[in-house]
Parts: C-alpha cells; structure tokens; sequence
C-alpha cells in the first residue's frame, strides 16, 4: 500500500469519530442539558444538535421526569443537577415532576399535584 493511502484512510477515520461524538438527535418529548467542561451552558432539543467533541457533555431530561427540587435554581434528577428558572410555585426539598418544556428549561409541578389524563384508545396515562 502507498503511504498516502494510508495517511488518508486515517484521517478518514479520525473525521468520523469526530462527527460521531459531535452529532445527537433529541427526541420531541425530552431536552438535553449541554455541559461544556462541566459547567452548564444551555438546553438544547428538539431535534439534530451539533456539540463540540470532546468538551460538551449531554444531560437528558425527559418529560414525566421525578426528581426533587435542591434549591430555588437547581432540580436533582437521577445524578445530575439541573438548572431551573421557573421553580417559584414549588417548595424547595419536594418531590417535582418535569411537566413540559419552555425557552428557559423545563418547567416542574408538583409530583403528586400533577393531572393525569387518560388515552381513549389504550387507556395508557400520560
């Protein structure tokens, strides 16, 4: 083989490990939370998200999530701590529920407070 095949196929592959750590689909009913070396930077989703290799990493917040509320700006979610705005009608140490989703990050209710309304074909809660 020709070196310069090689050198190619290997910047070939570095390219493609590059673009697979940096590329991520967000579903429509959860956002992720971008950390770019460990600081939060901003909520990103729905949809194809590009992120910087190597120096973001994602969070993913679903809706229906059941975390508890730590502080007035910060919710705890499995392990991670997310940023939270819109806290202000929910008391802090409760149990809280992400019910959907806005511009600033989610927004949380109550977690036995929330409704729950049936589907009239299956009869599943949502």
């Amino acid at each position: 083989m020709d070196s310069s095949l090689i050198v190619v196929l290997a910047m070939m592959m570095v390219f493609i490990v590059i673009i697979s750590k940096s590329a991520l689909i967000v579903g429509e009913s959860e956002r992720h939370a971008v950390f770019r070396l460990g600081q939060f930077q901003h909520y990103v989703g729905p949809g194809m998200v590009i992120l910087l290799p190597f120096l973001d990493r994602t969070a993913k917040l679903k809706v229906g999530a059941i975390g508890k509320l730590t502080s007035v700006d910060f919710a705890t979610f499995g392990k991670t701590q997310f940023p939270v705005k819109n806290a202000n009608a929910v008391r802090v140490g409760s149990a809280v529920q992400v019910s959907g989703f806005d511009s600033d990050g989610p927004i949380l209710a109550p977690a036995a407070m929330l409704p729950t309304q049936r589907c009239p074909k299956c009869g599943h809660e949502y």
